[in-house]
């Protein structure tokens, strides 16, 4: 069997757009398996310990038997973002991205952010890559809204923020932000 080619990729945050606190979200380690098979490299990021992130990758399987774990690269927490930006933890800057995009080799005009808050909104906004809001763990897009009452987003950016209602609804957005 060859090597998987892929061209697309997915940064997903962690807290509340995978695990809502109490396990994964129904029907999403099923999404990411369908977005792994067809041809969707995944990485996270995300201010939580890696070990935590790890945990919860290692407790799901794939289908196969195989855990999220070895599909989910980089997995950027707390400890790699700091290194990344020089002692501060941060999500939200281009060298996060950059790093991202040199480990999967996908180019950023390929590349998606999902994610719940405005943290997400804003490495997409600063990396010019594009951004789904994961409207099922945040229906309201509240966590987008702190961005603008902290004056980090405009109003404007929240609207026009493309939000998935669903996590049956994941695939068919990723893919039809590059339509």
């Amino acid at each position: 069997m060859g090597q998987r080619a892929y061209n697309k990729l997915v940064v997903f945050d962690f807290a509340k757009t995978l695990d809502n606190g109490h396990g994964w979200y129904d029907g999403l380690v099923d999404e990411v398996e369908s977005l792994h098979a067809n041809g969707w490299k995944m990485a996270i990021i995300s201010l939580s310990p890696e070990a935590e992130i790890g945990a919860s990758l290692q407790s799901k399987m794939l289908s196969c038997g195989t855990p999220l774990t070895k599909i989910f690269d980089p997995i950027a927490g707390i400890k790699a973002l700091t290194a990344i930006n020089s002692g501060e933890p941060n999500k939200t800057t281009k060298a996060v991205m950059e790093h991202i995009l040199a480990v999967t080799g996908i180019d950023k005009e390929h590349t998606v952010v999902v994610g719940d808050a405005f943290t997400e909104q804003i490495l997409a906004n600063n990396t010019s890559t594009k951004f789904l809001h994961a409207g099922w763990g945040d229906p309201t897009k509240e966590g987008l809204q702190m961005g603008v009452s902290s004056n980090l987003l405009s109003q404007e950016d929240v609207d026009n923020a493309h939000s998935i209602q669903r996590v049956s609804q994941l695939q068919a957005s990723l893919e039809g932000a590059f339509k």
